[in-house]
């Protein structure tokens, strides 16, 4: 399947989450980011270069996730598309498990932000298994 058609199935699948109006109060939960290999592709499409390349890309064990592992201060461990500002810099390219952060059943945000409605547990698998496969 080529790449434009993925997309749109990835894009399917997103709009599928409930909304939520963040306020930017999270950059601390953007540590290690995992994500599937259609999702990686798009921000080094959407960005013209991985702006996550100041990291170390390897698969998990069960080779279907991208993981970016962060180098440097343990202390440090944020994801490498946060900006000075401390937003993300691929909002708009974002992969599932941000786009759950609030939204999640597990990860709810704890600043206050409120989503049209909650994920289960079950379900945010089920939309990661889907993404996965595409």
């Amino acid at each position: 399947m080529n790449y434009s058609r993925r997309v749109k199935k990835l894009e399917a699948v997103y709009a599928l989450l409930p909304k939520i109006a963040c306020k930017g109060l999270c950059h601390t939960a953007c540590v290690h980011v995992a994500m599937a290999p259609i999702e990686h592709e798009r921000i080094r499409a959407t960005y013209g270069k991985d702006v996550l390349e100041k990291r170390t890309v390897k698969e998990n064990l069960d080779k279907s996730f991208t993981i970016l592992q962060v180098y440097g201060d343990p202390e440090m461990l944020n994801c490498p598309a946060l900006t000075e500002d401390k937003r993300c810099g691929i909002y708009e390219a974002r992969p599932l498990i941000c786009r759950c952060f609030g939204i999640g059943q597990s990860i709810q945000c704890p600043h206050g932000c409120e989503p049209e409605g909650i994920l289960s547990d079950a379900q945010a698998a089920e939309l990661q298994h889907i993404v996965e496969a595409i």
